[in-house]
């Protein structure tokens, strides 16, 4: 809301001031309006684009956080492995149902 507020308070700030300090005819009035409308939207972009750096360095930052932590287990000096294995697999007493469908 506020947003969307601010440049129609600007844009009747420079008209209130600025448009007795100045002779200007209608066409030059449309060209300037138009002109403030392309500038405003310029600022607009510039503030979506550093909300969006500011989110991603935040994001940047925890997964930097993620990388560089500490396991909470040890490595073990020699990786654990079966003394045998066949590949065998055997499934007991398995039920299916249908899933809930999603809301």
């Amino acid at each position: 809301m506020t947003c969307a507020f601010l440049p129609y308070c600007a844009y009747c700030l420079v008209l209130y001031y600025g448009a007795p300090r100045c002779s200007i005819d209608a066409s030059g009035l449309v060209s300037f309006v138009f002109y403030m409308q392309s500038l405003f939207a310029a600022f607009t972009s510039i503030g979506n684009i550093y909300t969006a750096l500011a989110q991603a360095v935040g994001a940047a930052d925890k997964v930097l956080k993620w990388i560089e932590r500490e396991p909470q287990l040890p490595p073990q000096p020699e990786p654990l492995a079966p003394q045998t294995c066949r590949g065998d697999l055997k499934l007991c007493d398995i039920r299916f149902r249908r899933a809930a469908a999603w809301a």
